[in-house]
């Protein structure tokens, strides 16, 4: 039997190598000369208005957290130390698989917000339950609306129903073991596979429990906490509308169109033989409803990503959905592959200096010693 350090390893090097495959096999399906050539139409102006609303959705984010982290402890969190710990955070999600940036921040909030390391754990708890629903929401909102449900197939909406239904398991689960983690606990009998393991998750199950019933307990800091919610995945999930709108598709799509119906053949904006099937589909420009509703479902599938950054899995609902305006698959793709990298770029150069300045160096990070610095930073 491997030791339990190499077999970490062996999955962290598995995750990896995936993320990588899954990238070649992403610009494989769009063509690398059409993803270079949509690189190079990128707009600026379009690509600063991505910063912008990033930026503003990492705002609210730490708005939220600090309201649920005061009422889960009772004690005051400074708004720019929580900024830089979701900028560490969100940098190690897009490097790491399984949402290790979590646990990071629970750490950093223990640690340097004067929060128990329960009370921290039930903040994300909290956070997550309503960010499940707020895209629950919008998307229910966005998916039934009048005159948009009309036109969508049906593999779109049972992909949508499939993603509604984890993510309701989901919140469910999460509501389920801030209520009764402890009692979830004792019926698990975790002591009879290790006592170490039983205590230490059954401190954090107390440690939730609490902190959500202090939440329950101001109502305000939940009215806030609900308001503030939906407009942080309404601003994220304006990415691919943006990015449809920097490469210049639907300007793209009407120029082509002219150029086939006066017999031209438009070689010189896309090289790619995918060209034909661009000019030919049935769209003359991409609505924001579908953009976002493609950006929410893909956003969905990245709760547990198997591996890092969700690469390939995100792009490939992204895409799927965007479809239904006619599309073509591998332009979806690109779009939605410019969209992941950007935001890489945004999360590494927010999130690195953010590392250094919260005293969590990098090689921690990828070497997978994040629980270590947890244990660290708790003492």
């Amino acid at each position: 039997m491997l030791p339990l350090v190499n077999r970490g390893a062996m999955l962290k090097a598995v995750a990896l190598s995936l993320s990588v495959a899954f990238i070649f096999v992403v610009l494989w399906l769009i063509g690398v000369d059409l993803f270079l050539s949509l690189v190079s139409r990128l707009h600026p102006a379009w690509v600063a208005l991505f910063a912008a609303l990033y930026t503003l959705s990492f705002a609210l984010r730490a708005a939220r957290w600090k309201v649920i982290a005061e009422a889960a402890s009772g004690g005051s969190v400074g708004f720019s130390k929580l900024v830089t710990i979701n900028f560490s955070g969100w940098f190690v999600n897009e490097v790491t698989p399984a949402k290790v940036g979590d646990i990071l921040r629970i750490s950093l909030l223990a640690s340097q917000g004067g929060v128990s390391f329960g009370e921290s754990t039930s903040t994300i708890a909290v956070e997550r339950a309503f960010d499940v629903l707020s895209i629950a929401l919008v998307s229910s909102a966005l998916l039934f609306a009048a005159g948009f449900s009309s036109y969508i197939p049906f593999h779109i909406k049972l992909i949508a129903l499939v993603i509604f239904a984890i993510l309701a398991l989901i919140l469910i689960l999460t509501l389920a073991f801030c209520v009764a983690g402890p009692r979830i606990i004792n019926v698990l009998r975790l002591h009879m596979i290790s006592v170490r393991l039983h205590n230490l998750t059954y401190g954090l199950a107390v440690g939730m429990r609490d902190g959500v019933q202090k939440l329950s307990r101001k109502p305000k800091a939940l009215a806030i906490t609900a308001l503030l919610s939906p407009p942080i995945w309404v601003s994220d999930a304006l990415s691919i509308y943006i990015f449809i709108n920097a490469v210049g598709i639907p300007e793209l799509s009407q120029t082509l169109l002219l150029a086939v119906l006066a017999g031209v053949y438009p070689g010189v904006w896309l090289t790619d033989a995918a060209t034909l099937n661009l000019y030919l589909s049935p769209f003359s420009s991409v609505s924001v409803g579908v953009c976002m509703m493609a950006a929410l479902l893909g956003f969905a599938s990245k709760f547990f990503p198997v591996v890092p950054g969700g690469f390939g899995f995100y792009e490939l609902i992204v895409a799927m959905t965007i479809s239904i305006t006619g599309l073509p698959l591998n332009i979806g793709l690109a779009v939605a592959l410019l969209d992941h990298v950007a935001r890489l770029a945004y999360c590494s150069a927010t999130g690195l200096p953010s590392l250094v300045h919260n005293g969590i160096g990098v090689g921690f990070i990828l070497s997978g010693h994040v629980h270590k610095a947890s244990k660290n930073h708790l003492k």
